[in-house]
């Protein structure tokens, strides 16, 4: 049982295991599991709730592309085969606008729930310390598209 007292749902991956809930999605006709959408008053919290009013369902995976800074290419590369053997599409590129000058997209497809983007974003601080780097937010189109 999760906190408030709601079942808790099948273990997927690491953000199903996350979940919380008010609205239904169901699992099978006669099993049904909530996914809450009242997020804290953050930046996290704030896109997930712009991401549900343009009409994705939070019930449904979707790509997140997580950006991690870093100083140069090397670490670029270096982090990329650490994210790799974690199950993350990787891919690099320049960002001279950003906070560091290059940029290492860690890519997931998971559950947009609030404490799964936290816990990614943790774990991808953990990756990145070593190679001088550091979470630089995230970005989804959503799934309001999928089929």
């Amino acid at each position: 049982m999760w906190p408030n007292n709601e079942p808790a749902a099948p273990n997927p991956g690491i953000t199903s295991r996350l979940h919380t809930g008010r609205h239904w999605r169901g699992l099978a006709d006669t099993e049904r599991w909530p996914v809450r959408n009242d997020f804290p008053e953050d930046a996290d919290g704030d896109a997930l709730r712009k991401f549900v009013q343009g009409g994705s369902d939070l019930s449904k995976p979707m790509l997140i592309n997580f950006q991690v800074a870093v100083p140069d290419e090397k670490a670029a590369t270096g982090l990329v085969d650490v994210a790799r053997k974690l199950g993350y599409q990787v891919s690099v590129y320049a960002s001279p606008e950003c906070s560091m000058p290059w940029t290492c997209e860690c890519s997931t497809r998971m559950l947009a729930t609030y404490g799964g983007l936290i816990a990614i974003q943790t774990e991808l601080a953990k990756l990145a310390s070593p190679f001088g780097g550091h979470p630089d937010g995230w970005g989804t189109f959503g799934n309001d598209t999928d089929a």
